[in-house]
């Protein structure tokens, strides 16, 4: 059976399609149904991170399992703990200064900018300074 050149652009339309909502899929979830529960992990481990922690009980706290939506990236400037993306770059992040090996400093972020705190997100801990400026 051949295809006329119509349906064989309708099936490439409709595989990109397709690949796109999978591709995207993951962005689109948090962004409409996720964004929630990870916002909930970033508020408990906020809670449960403390001022004077050693990096290896961060690390050890941020991969628990009741953490599972969320990320560590471990930079030499700050710790982030990522909740996923979503669509608008609003999605939360914890950022985590230390000082001498020791958390200095913990705060709720927007995803794409450290210098805006997200309304909802509780109040700072410590102090928070990244590269010589408060954050």
């Amino acid at each position: 059976m051949k295809l006329s050149n119509g349906w064989k652009i309708l099936v490439v339309v409709i595989l990109t399609g397709v690949a796109a909502i999978l591709l995207a899929g993951d962005v689109l979830y948090e962004t409409v149904l996720g964004r929630n529960t990870s916002e909930s992990q970033v508020l408990a481990l906020v809670e449960t991170l403390q001022i004077g922690m050693s990096e290896a009980e961060v690390r050890r706290m941020a991969r628990l399992p009741t953490f599972s939506r969320l990320a560590l990236y471990e930079d030499p400037d700050a710790w982030v703990i990522r909740a996923p993306l979503t669509l608008g770059a609003q999605e939360w992040i914890i950022v985590v200064t230390f000082e001498r090996d020791h958390v200095s400093g913990i705060g709720v972020r927007i995803g794409d900018d450290f210098r805006t705190k997200p309304q909802r997100a509780p109040q700072d801990k410590g102090r928070l300074i990244l590269r010589g400026e408060p954050i």
